[in-house]
Order: structure tokens, then sequence, then C-alpha cells
């Protein structure tokens, strides 16, 4: 999904526009078919769950540590979004990184745990990251039916994790698994789902006090506002 129909979905689903000078303009569907289709999302060229490599997503990025460690590409245009948590709604912003949207504290987490892999000589590309209502809808419609995405399994739309925007899918790399089970935990990063070994979420929220600073720096200066 590109960024300027992410931002048409989240435009659709809580009936606000981005008015920032910066912002994306959000153009509504200039057709039935257009709005059919941001309720129900093309099928992805891969399944969810089957991580591209780094090369195959940004080739020509930078590198940061050792050689074969690209830096990913961030866009620090903060976006409001509606997350969900068993089934509750609730504001969210958003930044994106290598074209995923992430919670914007959770992207500061995992840009130090990034950086520190890095040195590790360890990539961490993110093949998911925050979903939007209607893209869960189309992966728990793909699950019910086995006519799209492999029939890989999916939450109940507002029940995923990744629609609370603390959830990632980690491209599973030589030695990801290893380091993330020794270091995931130094960032607040948690795996959760046994079967899944990419699927890491963000819980240090939890543990901060309602105004408090945050643990890790942002890496986008404008959160610092």
């Amino acid at each position: 999904m590109t960024r300027a129909e992410f931002v048409v979905v989240v435009d659709l689903l809580t009936g606000c526009r981005d008015t920032r000078p910066d912002a994306v303009p959000a153009v509504a569907p200039a057709s039935a078919a257009q709005a059919a289709s941001v309720t129900a999302p093309p099928a992805p060229a891969e399944p969810e769950s089957e991580p591209r490599p780094p090369s195959e997503l940004l080739p020509d990025a930078p590198l940061s540590g050792p050689a074969s460690i690209r830096v990913p590409q961030l866009d620090c245009s903060r976006v409001d979004a509606v997350g969900y948590r068993r089934g509750r709604r609730f504001p969210i912003v958003v930044v994106e990184i290598d074209g995923r949207f992430l919670e914007e504290e959770t992207a500061d987490a995992y840009w130090a745990m990034r950086e520190a892999a890095a040195e590790d000589g360890v990539d961490l590309p993110i093949n998911s990251g925050f979903r939007t209502a209607a893209e869960q809808t189309y992966f728990y419609r793909c699950y019910t039916t086995c006519t799209c995405n492999n029939c890989i399994r999916a939450a109940k739309p507002g029940y995923s994790n990744h629609q609370s925007g603390r959830a990632l899918d980690l491209w599973q790399g030589p030695g990801v698994h290893e380091w993330l089970k020794g270091n995931g935990s130094r960032f607040g990063f948690v795996g959760t789902v046994r079967s899944e070994p990419w699927h890491w979420e963000y819980r240090w929220h939890r543990r901060r006090k309602k105004g408090s600073k945050p643990r890790f720096p942002h890496v986008c200066p404008a959160a610092q506002e």
C-alpha cells in the first residue's frame, strides 16, 4: 500500500483529513470500484508471513555498520490513525519505515534495536507493521475462505495486535531469531506467538507512566514537539 492509499484509508475510517502543509493529499475515491478497493485491498504479491529479503525492499538504500546492513528508508510525516486492541478503538500516531507504518514510540524502540543489531552484523528488515481495519478484514477473509494469502491464519478485525501499531513481523535472515531471543527484551520487544518466530511486539509502553519520557530517543524529530 502506498502512502497516499494509506492516508485515504485512514481518512475513510476516521472521518478526518490531515491538514498539515506537508501532508500527503487524501483524495476521496472517484468511483464505487475504487471505494471497494479500500475495504477489500488487492492481494499482496507475497504471503504476509513470508518476509522479503532486504535486497528486494530497497537495494539502493545507504548502509550502516557492516557492509551488508542497510539503513531503512524513514518518512517522519506523522499520520493520525485508528488503532485497535481487543476490539476497542483508540487514536494512534504512526510513522513510516521502509513502507511499513509503526506507532511512533514503537518506531523509536525498533530503530534503537535495529542499530544495535547492525553493530552485531544482523539485519532486521520489517515485513509487516500496523494494519488498518480494512487490511485486517482482508487477511481475515482470506483465512476464513482460503481464497487468498495462502489461507494464512489471521485474527478477527479489531483483535490483531498489528492493529495496535506495536506488533512487527521481521524478516528471518541469518542470525535474526537468535539475536532477537537474546536481545529483543532489552528494547521492550517480546516474541508472543511461539509458532511465528518472526512476530515481535513492543511492550514497554505499558510500563511507562503517563507524562513520563519515552525510553528511547525519537527517531523522528517531530515527535519531540
